[in-house]
């Protein structure tokens, strides 16, 4: 679901020099996240309940978020191609 969206934005805020490996990049950390996601889910199920579990989750995606949105502030080349448009 988000993965090919992901790699279109990826491919928008990387350089033409840079672009595979911010890919590569991006593939490696969604894959991690895939293993990880279930047994960080598991454990604050185990640790909080599952009402609270949700809450955590919702605040574990909102940390990501705010990291995402503070690196792509920093690309001057995304700046750049999103002023064009």
């Amino acid at each position: 679901m988000f993965w090919a969206p992901g790699m279109d934005l990826d491919s928008l805020i990387s350089t033409k020099e840079n672009l595979q490996r911010d890919l590569s990049n991006y593939s490696f950390l969604i894959s991690i996240g895939m293993s990880l996601g279930p047994a960080i889910g598991s454990m604050s199920v185990a640790a909080v309940g599952t009402r609270y579990s949700f809450f955590l989750s919702a605040l574990i995606m909102m940390v990501g978020f705010a990291i995402g949105v503070l690196l792509m502030k920093r690309r001057q080349f995304f700046k750049e191609k999103t002023q064009r448009q």
